[in-house]
């Protein structure tokens, strides 16, 4: 043993820091290095023990593979003389942890399931490097775990681990040592028994999964306290391992959260093909737990169904800036419902009853001063109600726009002249124990508010109060201190008034009302018209300023949205709770582009309101697009529909996948529900006219767009789809007339504006007029440029480059990517580094890191659903850097099987790349779909190009008849072009020797 001032090589010990089986652990000062470090010694009667020695050298290097800040580095191994007796001793430099054990850390924090959740992910983290490199740890607990100063866990003590091999427990490979010898050697310890996994104990070859399993039980107590196979002794601790199943952690400690529990039961199953199957997959489900509880969001209730862990495929349909338009867009449409009424009773819907006796419903307030300009506050008085309320945790709020919700058309219509009585009990089968109701009265200048709660069960009236003033959010405030006293609720109503966080003025507050009732009906230039009313009355207004951006957003006017959300960010402590969270997410996916985060905060948020039916629509939605999980999705739906037949949400999603799925009928009678329960929506008509499209039923769709610019002129959009449904039809002239009408209606909108004039190429390109559609282009971007938003431009410019490849010049290509390429935020994967190594590989030694910049900018920021795009595009570019096409292929056919979509433009270069490598059967068969059918092109470029490639591949088969189809109606349309192609030129030239 060596004392406190002596020395070993260049190391002079300090002191002791602890003993084992295999000998002590020092710390000593380096001093050559100048720094503390750990030496573990190997004690001298094993110096001629050579499986000790063995054992003792593999540990060292073992973990000397494994970098990562949550695993003990080790320096060096090394042998020098022990300086009391002579003899060599052989030891280990490892990093010196400052700090103490997991099991010390824990101790005080049992209720800080945060810190678990952090400590946790740290942790995973660090076996998943071991992993990454197939080393198993296999001795995984808490006294092998170390939290230094900063609170950072180092895994230590990898004694027991090897290389991943088939191997048993015994410390020779082939060995017959079993369990039960080694629990009767010294040292060994109960702790070591607790955390084993069912394959170590049986004395099985052990892998990964077995390190998850130790993990698992480690959760466990940290979640809990205790062990998951707690015993009285070793042997009834084996037992239970191998044969019980574990209680849940949530009867030990009723704070932790589904997820976690989840995590845990994954992690616990006796059979390892129940597992995590990747240590990465369990870091990523920590990860999204830690980030619940770092956004303040965390699931306290149990969700509706339990969430896959498998790898879940994505559903994004294309490839850079269009991969997180879509990441927005779903988001987008998920929060767009939650907020489109911007109501706080979240707290459930449908005919569940709802628990806890405050459970109140607020209806509307009628207006008996005479005056119609007061009308606004026979619904405001109840929304400013709500929201006041809603601060208090305790109380169940139930809106009136809810319990008509909750009702079918028929029932609706008889409410709309119903009785009080009516109302009440409506309001009572919603679960609602006590209902406010009342009117309001001019005195003067002021207002006289008459308030009445009523307890539904007996009658009895448990308050009549009359406010008198002149400030209507005034009159709210002493109304809600005076109901929150009645409903003995147990926290206290937040003592700020609902001015402080909506607006100081009234006026204010009606103009954001009246712009949230155009929101929920997606009128969306409408709705910001209003909202801008009501900032120019009050600046401070944060709610306006976030709706703004969320409607810009849905627009696809990114820019705009970005910058009315740092506005709305400026003014967020003027929101309520909820509000401030929903802020947060959008703030994630638009100003700080940290879409993680964000879909992190967005689960979290929906889970919280289970019973929510707007909510379950969103998780629903999820599970469809993230999970392909159609079945689990489609339950939610079934649910929702059930207790409110008349949903739009729901059953215009559902109407979109059953076209996409080819189930036209159940489309449309959904789509008919709608229009049924919302006759002013504009939704069911653009639904209808996209399930009549895929019918091929042209006249149909056209006459639907046509109905919709009847009821709502200002869906000038139609125009543009009116446009492509007459090129359908080939009716050129009506689809420019289309195109001059939306230009008309655009104004100066410079994103109308924008989509005109890219529209406008597509239509010239029908008649082979390349050079006047590349003209266009550039009036496209100077659009684009006017926008000042980057995505619209990145597009632009990249529609440039492509065209100016199209025509064969590949300088002015390539310049105009690179110049797309310096708009392109961190969250895009830039067109340019591919583009440059396709058009020549030597190119690459430019390209590669601004290729790889690209990537790793792009999964720092994304969710790992979407790494998959990034795994094919780096096939793609590899395969272009050396020119295998066989490569280009499969990194084709890899983004093809993410998208899991037919009709994309992937599709058709896979079909373009194959015919010209003499695979004419499948590229033929690939692009058939894009002349005829649901996926007709309606592109005036690629239609006729596709019809150009399916006349070679017909050569190819000897199909000549078929060739001259094709090529024959592709110089129909480029008969006479400004630009000679070499397409057009080889067509020509192949119809004639057919036809000679």
């Amino acid at each position: 043993m060596l004392s406190s001032g002596q020395s070993l090589a260049q190391f002079r010990i300090v002191r002791m820091l602890g003993e084992g089986g295999m000998g002590q652990v020092y710390l000593a000062d380096d001093q050559n290095l100048h720094r503390q470090v750990a030496l573990k010694v190997l004690s001298p009667e094993f110096v001629g023990d050579m499986e000790r020695l063995e054992r003792f050298q593999r540990e060292a290097k073992t973990a000397a593979q494994i970098s990562h800040p949550h695993v003990m580095a080790i320096y060096d191994l090394s042998v020098a003389p022990d300086p009391a007796s002579g003899r060599d001793l052989s030891f280990i430099v490892m990093e010196y942890v400052k700090g103490r054990s997991l099991s010390e850390y824990l101790k005080g924090r049992s209720g800080d399931l945060a810190a678990v959740a952090r400590q946790a992910e740290k942790i995973a983290s660090g076996l998943a490097a071991a992993h990454k490199i197939n080393v198993v740890h296999r001795d995984i607990k808490a006294d092998n775990i170390l939290v230094d100063e900063d609170d950072q866990p180092k895994i230590l003590d990898f004694g027991l681990a090897k290389p991943l091999d088939p191997v048993s427990f015994g410390e020779k490979q082939g060995g017959t040592q079993t369990v039960s010898r080694e629990l009767t050697k010294a040292g060994k310890i109960m702790g070591t028994v607790s955390y084993m996994s069912p394959e170590q104990i049986r004395g099985e070859a052990v892998d990964t999964r077995s390190d998850i399993f130790s993990f698992g039980v480690l959760l466990y107590r940290m979640a809990t306290g205790e062990f998951p196979f707690a015993a009285t002794t070793e042997v009834s601790t084996l037992a239970k391992i191998l044969e019980s199943r574990h209680e849940s952690p949530r009867v030990k400690n009723d704070a932790v959260p589904p997820e976690m529990e989840r995590i845990i039961d994954k992690c616990l199953q006796k059979d390892a093909n129940d597992r995590y199957q990747d240590t990465r997959d369990l870091v990523v489900d920590l990860r999204n737990l830690r980030r619940q509880y770092d956004s303040g969001v965390t699931d306290r209730v149990s969700t509706v169904t339990d969430r896959p862990t498998e790898s879940r495929r994505n559903f994004f349909v294309s490839l850079g800036w269009k991969q997180i338009v879509l990441i927005m867009f779903v988001l987008s449409l998920a929060w767009a419902f939650i907020m489109s009424r911007s109501r706080p009773d979240g707290s459930g819907s449908g005919s569940q009853a709802i628990a806890g006796e405050n459970a109140l419903a607020i209806l509307s307030f009628d207006n008996k001063t005479g005056d119609a300009t007061l009308d606004w506050l026979q619904t405001g008085l109840p929304e400013i109600l709500l929201t006041d309320l809603s601060q208090d945790p305790s109380v169940n709020l139930i809106s009136r726009q809810r319990i008509l919700d909750n009702l079918n058309e028929a029932e609706r219509k008889q409410m709309g002249e119903g009785s009080h009585e009516a109302w009440t009990e409506a309001a009572k089968g919603m679960g609602a124990t006590t209902v406010l109701t009342g009117s309001y009265y001019k005195l003067g200048n002021r207002i006289r508010i008459d308030a009445r709660l009523e307890d539904l069960a007996t009658g009895k009236i448990l308050l009549g109060e009359k406010v008198v003033g002149d400030d209507p959010f005034g009159l709210v405030d002493s109304l809600t201190d005076k109901i929150a006293a009645s409903l003995n609720l147990r926290h206290p109503v937040d003592a700020r008034s609902v001015a402080t966080y909506t607006s100081s003025s009234p006026e204010a507050y009606r103009k954001y009302l009246e712009g949230m009732e155009l929101f929920s009906s997606q009128l969306h230039d409408q709705a910001i018209a209003k909202f801008n009313e009501a900032i120019a009355i009050d600046s401070t207004f944060a709610l306006p300023y976030m709706r703004i951006g969320m409607a810009s957003a849905f627009q696809s006017k990114m820019q705009v949205g970005a910058h009315y959300l740092a506005l709305a960010k400026k003014f967020q402590d003027k929101l309520p709770p909820r509000e401030q969270t929903l802020l947060d997410i959008y703030a994630d996916i638009w100003l700080n582009r940290k879409f993680n985060d964000a879909f992190a905060k967005m689960e979290a948020m929906v889970r919280s309101y289970p019973d929510d039916y707007e909510a379950r629509t969103i998780y629903g939605i999820l599970i469809n697009e993230f999970q392909q999980d159609t079945t689990k999705a489609f339950a939610q739906f079934d649910s929702v529909l059930a207790t409110n037949p008349g949903f739009q949400m729901a059953l215009g999603y559902l109407a979109e996948q059953n076209a996409r799925y080819g189930h036209y009928d159940v489309a449309l009678e959904h789509i008919g529900r709608i229009k049924k329960s919302h006759p002013e929506s504009p939704l069911p008509y653009r639904l209808a006219a996209d399930v009549y499209r895929r019918m091929l039923k042209i006249s149909e769709a056209i006459t639907e767009y046509q109905t919709l610019l009847s009821k709502h002129p200002e869906e000038t959009d139609a125009l543009v789809n009116l446009s492509f449904l007459y090129i359908r039809k080939r009716d050129f002239r009506a689809a420019e007339e289309a195109l001059e009408s939306y230009r008309t209606a655009a104004a100066n909108d410079p994103y109308k504006l924008e989509e005109y004039w890219d529209d406008k190429a597509i239509l010239v390109d029908w008649s082979g007029r390349f050079n006047t559609a590349l003209q266009y282009q550039f009036e496209r971007l100077n659009q684009a440029r006017r926008t000042g938003d980057s995505m619209h431009v990145v597009n632009a410019l990249n529609s440039i480059a492509n065209r100016q490849e199209q025509l064969g010049r590949i300088d002015s290509s390539l310049y105009y990517y690179e110049l797309a390429d310096s708009w392109t935020v961190s969250t895009q994967i830039s067109s340019y580094p591919i583009q440059l190594v396709a058009a020549d590989p030597k190119n690459e030694p430019k390209a590669r890191p601004l290729f790889k910049a690209d990537v790793s900018n792009f999964r720092s920021r994304i969710p790992s659903d979407l790494w998959p795009i990034a795994d094919a595009l780096e096939e793609i570019f590899e395969a272009h850097c050396a020119v295998d096409t066989a490569r280009l292929i499969k990194g084709l056919r890899a983004i093809i099987d993410v998208q899991k979509e037919r009709g994309s433009s992937n599709i058709r270069e896979l079909g373009y790349t194959l015919i010209a490598n003499g695979q004419y059967k499948e590229g033929r068969e690939l692009l058939e779909q894009f002349v005829s059918g649901k996926h007709e092109s309606s592109s005036g470029y690629y239609y006729p190009m596709n019809l150009y490639m399916l006349g070679k591949a017909s050569e190819g088969l000897g199909e000549n008849q078929d060739a001259v189809k094709y090529y024959t109606e592709m110089l129909s349309y480029w008969g006479t072009p400004e630009v000679e192609l070499k397409e057009i030129k080889d067509a020509r030239a192949r119809l004639a020797k057919l036809t000679s």
